[in-house]
């Protein structure tokens, strides 16, 4: 399991079958699943979330052909989760937090890292200018 309470672009398991698991800790050792996503959507952090949630249920609204290539530059604010490695069970550990689609997530990439970044308390942005 990948620790994903953080946030970012989820790389990996993109295919219609290849949905992962998502898990949320209910206390003493115990996970359940409460949901599925895939490679090419963002996961926004649950501070980034309650702060920018009508932004984001506005962006996520948006729909089209999702792009076959994302290009990712080398930002100091990228928070990349990679799920190649990840066992056919093996999901991520979350805590509410929202999924924005493949298509608004390539859209607004460079805004959902910066967004998700500043909001989290241990991020060390405010040393970096946009």
């Amino acid at each position: 399991m990948l620790d994903a309470r953080q946030g970012g672009l989820v790389v990996g398991r993109s295919g219609p079958e290849d949905d992962i698991p998502m898990y949320r800790h209910f206390g003493r050792g115990i996970f359940e699943v409460v949901g599925l996503m895939q490679g090419g959507e963002f996961i926004v952090s649950k501070l980034a979330t309650e702060k920018h949630r009508d932004w984001l249920e506005e962006i996520n609204q948006e729909t089209g052909e999702w792009p076959a290539d994302l290009s990712l530059e080398h930002s100091p604010v990228a928070s990349i989760i990679n799920t190649n490695l990840l066992p056919e069970w093996g999901g991520l550990w979350i805590s509410y937090q929202f999924v924005v689609n493949r298509f608004a997530t390539a859209k607004w990439l460079d805004e959902l890292l910066w967004r998700n970044a500043t909001a989290n308390d241990n991020n060390v942005v405010g040393q970096f200018s946009r």
